[in-house]
Order: C-alpha cells, then sequence, then structure tokens
C-alpha cells in the first residue's frame, strides 16, 4: 500500500474540466449527499427521523450507480459505503419486483466530491489509492449541478409519492407527515431501488433523445467495467 502522508490532497476541478474528462463510462463518479424531507419509522411504528441519502451518479450516463442511505450526517464512511455499492455488480431477489438489471459497476478514473472536511480523509484517499482513481474537488458548488437536478427529479417523481414525505405540496406543506409516515428505513432502501431501476436509470438521457440513461453507460464503454475481485 502507498504511503498516504506523502500522497498530494485532492485537486480541484476546473471549470472545463468535467467535459475534458467525462468522455467513456466510468471515467468520472460524481458524490453528494442530501438530508430527505421524509419521516421514517422503526419496525413498532415509532417515528426515528429523516434519513441522509448519498447518491453516486455516473456521469457520461447521468445513471445512479450506487447509494448510501442512513441516520446520521454522513461522513467519509458513508461516501464510502455509496461508493462500494456504485463499483460492485448488484444483485436483488425477486421480492423487488424489478423490470430489468442494475448493471452499472465498475471503477471509475475520477471521483468528484465537495470541499468540506469531512469527505476529505484518509479513508477515502486510501481507498483511491488501493483502487487507483484519483479524487477531485468541486471547485465551486454549481458544478455540482448534474447531481443537484437529480435530487430534485428524485424529489419530484418518486419521495413525493411516498408516506411520510413532508413536502408533498410545494404552496402547503403537509403537516401529515408524522401521521402517515410508515416506512422503515429497509422498507425504503427497497423502494429507491424499484424507482432507480425501474424508472429512473431507464428514462431517456436528456442530450441523447435516442438512448435511455441505462443505455447510454452500455454504449459508451471501451472496455468492460473493471470491478475488483
Amino acid at each position: 500500500m502507498s504511503d498516504l502522508s506523502s500522497q498530494p490532497t485532492p485537486d480541484k476541478l476546473g471549470d472545463k474540466t468535467l467535459n475534458v474528462l467525462c468522455v467513456h463510462t466510468n471515467d468520472v463518479f460524481q458524490a453528494a449527499h442530501t438530508c430527505l424531507d421524509l419521516l421514517l419509522v422503526d419496525k413498532d411504528g415509532n417515528e426515528i427521523g429523516h434519513p441522509f441519502l448519498v447518491l453516486i451518479i455516473e456521469c457520461t450516463s447521468s445513471c445512479i450507480a450506487g447509494f448510501h442511505l442512513g441516520l446520521r450526517h454522513p461522513k467519509s464512511h458513508e461516501f464510502a459505503l455509496a461508493l462500494r455499492h456504485a463499483i460492485l455488480p448488484k444483485q436483488y431477489g425477486p421480492d423487488y419486483n424489478l423490470k430489468h438489471n442494475w448493471n452499472c459497476r465498475g471503477i471509475p478514473k475520477y471521483l468528484i466530491i465537495d470541499q468540506a472536511k469531512d469527505f476529505d480523509s484518509l479513508h477515502l484517499r486510501r481507498i483511491a489509492t488501493e483502487l487507483d482513481f484519483q479524487i477531485l474537488h468541486r471547485a465551486y458548488p454549481s458544478q455540482g449541478g448534474l447531481v443537484e437536478s437529480i435530487f430534485d427529479k428524485f424529489n419530484k417523481e418518486f419521495l413525493s409519492h411516498i408516506p411520510g414525505y413532508e413536502c408533498s405540496n410545494v404552496q402547503k406543506p403537509s403537516k401529515d407527515a408524522q401521521k402517515y409516515a410508515c416506512f422503515t428505513v429497509e422498507e425504503f432502501k427497497k423502494e429507491i431501488v424499484k424507482y432507480i431501476v425501474n424508472h429512473y436509470n431507464w428514462q431517456i438521457h436528456p442530450r441523447r433523445k435516442d438512448q435511455t440513461r441505462l443505455q447510454r453507460w452500455e454504449a459508451n464503454q471501451i472496455l468492460p467495467p473493471n470491478v475488483p475481485e
């Protein structure tokens, strides 16, 4: 293993760097997180709070490649779990009622993250060293526009239909979220997987009207995805 103390800190993403780097499938992943406007419950029906969602986006296709859901503000450990989910093959049982396979997998060349100190850790740098990818920091917030648009779509198309959602009406936010909250963390994870696989990744790519996001992920490969053994 490389000596992490001698490694440079992550570079900043320049103004036009993303378009230059993002040519083929798995060239660039973007990671971002948000606190969801949703109340979850435990197995006994007691309210346990709002979950935090970390998404990993494959930038060429804008596919969601992986995620992590938890109840604490994410730090590098949670980002690492989301990245692991994005990199490894994904298999789900028939109880998920999936219409497609979630084929996104593989090690990226670059991972773009926020500049927050919580995410720039020895833990994440060690993973980058072991898997041979480079970490880049967004130079300014607007470079996270792709991920922010995905979170917006996630809210409108999916989250607003989940019992316990607090902002189902933009003009008149729901006051009954606590009354209707019924999903546990594990149950909600299953709903996220179904939304990503059955809907989001199979929607038409916004800039390639002849391909879905997943079809674009498959078409832009020049080599099979690099998956750790």
